[in-house]
């Protein structure tokens, strides 16, 4: 019987990570739907500050109006920008849950260059975007990680 041949640790880790990333922003994304929820009863408060606000003397109710106007504008806002760093992460959990799928299946396959140039591209392309939207080295060497170790395979794989 022909025995296995065992994969380059640099091509599990890459996976490994990029199986932690996926975890990760899945864990956030959790955390932002929690958020969303904080925001909807902010809203609610403000609205039913201006509500009350009737119901009282014209001095108070004054003050009232104004903290429930801004009450209500910072929980609608709140929300919006919740529910669009949402939808920013959960494009990027998809792009890593599929790339963690294709690397699985083609780890199956033995088709190592490929999941390599795969991980490269991605990840190279994530680092980039991530310098230039957010600015931080941490997110950058995170993200370049996985494309630094598809490179290391691609080079054990030529020798």
């Amino acid at each position: 019987m022909q025995e296995k041949e065992k994969l380059p640790p640099t091509a599990w880790l890459s996976t490994l990570l990029i199986g932690i990333y996926t975890l990760f922003l899945a864990i956030v994304e959790a955390r932002i739907a929690i958020f969303l929820f904080y925001a909807k009863n902010i809203t609610t408060a403000g609205a039913h500050i201006i509500s009350e606000s009737e119901t009282m003397s014209d001095y108070i109710g004054g003050h009232l109006v104004l903290s429930g106007v801004f009450t209500t504008m910072l929980g609608g806002l709140t929300g919006v920008i919740a529910f669009l760093l949402a939808a920013g992460i959960f494009i990027l959990f998809l792009v890593c849950l599929v790339t963690l799928v294709s690397s699985c299946l083609l780890f199956q396959k033995r088709k190592l260059q490929v999941d390599a140039w795969m991980k490269l591209i991605i990840f190279v392309i994530f680092s980039i975007l991530s310098w230039l939207l957010f600015q931080s080295v941490w997110i950058t060497l995170l993200l370049i990680i996985p494309a630094v170790l598809g490179m290391m395979t691609l080079l054990k794989n030529k020798e």
